[in-house]
């Protein structure tokens, strides 16, 4: 097998929300690609997360994983800082923890605060964190996970106008932080995916008249697997993308057109 197979070769990448779904799909595919892992998540629920970083290693890479709440600067900048420690350095960061979200009207003010902090003060929190490692190095991408939800109106049955709204501000902090960090080569891209196959969604995609009924939504007529978001992931933060940056790219099937 040819370098050219492995394009983030010895790259550290920091995947947050990581232990299960789009996460985990991206922390295994990006080990798959070369890269060095380190994950965090909130929990380590039935030690999913320690399994994430076995399998991590199991692919010939160095894996890195602690719980953390990424809507906490203490947390943030302790993870950060270990993973400089065990790993030497930052070089991709994929802003994916999530949070729900709900209708607007009827949403709580303590709802709304838990929501907003980890979909939009996290990956603020991260971004300020990493950038401190990657702009003396003058290299770096930072890659969010948005939605289709924070780009139209949501085709699906899904009672979540705050959760759009936090995938709206992903995008706007897509657009302005690759203005700021372009002067240091750093690259700032998100994915705004439709609706995947995760745990998050399986009330979903495992009731067959719920799947008879979305599937018009979208051209490919079929919601997306983990590692469709993955494998876009990947070419995102890699150098085939060196001339990407401040884009959001939809991953949803055709559903936004």
């Amino acid at each position: 097998m040819s370098i050219n197979s492995f394009p983030l070769l010895n790259r550290t990448a920091i995947i947050t929300g990581g232990r299960r779904g789009i996460g985990k799909a991206i922390a295994l595919a990006m080990a798959n690609a070369g890269a060095n892992v380190a994950v965090c998540d909130y929990v380590n629920e039935n030690g999913d997360l320690d399994e994430v970083g076995a399998e991590v290693r199991s692919l010939g890479r160095k894996a890195y994983t602690a719980i953390a709440d990424v809507s906490k600067k203490i947390d943030v900048d302790n993870f950060v800082n270990n993973v400089v420690k065990n790993m030497g350095t930052v070089d991709i960061l994929v802003n994916n923890a999530v949070n729900g979200g709900g209708n607007l009207l009827q949403i709580t003010e303590a709802e709304w605060q838990a929501s907003t902090d980890v979909n939009l003060k996290g990956p603020i929190l991260f971004c300020q964190a990493v950038s401190k490692v990657m702009i003396p190095q003058k290299r770096g991408v930072i890659l969010s996970l948005a939605s289709i939800e924070g780009v139209s109106r949501n085709p699906y049955p899904r009672q979540s106008t705050a959760y759009g709204i936090h995938k709206a501000g992903i995008i706007m902090l897509t657009k302005g932080l690759a203005w700021d960090l372009a002067p240091y080569n750093i690259r700032v891209v998100a994915i705004a995916p439709g609706l995947v196959e995760t745990e998050l969604t399986r009330s979903l995609w495992s009731n067959p008249e719920i799947v008879k009924a979305l599937s018009p939504a979208a051209p490919l007529g079929r919601m997306a697997k983990p590692n469709e978001i993955a494998d876009v992931a990947v070419f995102l933060v890699s150098d085939g993308a060196s001339y990407i940056t401040g884009q959001t790219i939809l991953v949803d099937g055709g559903v936004v057109t």
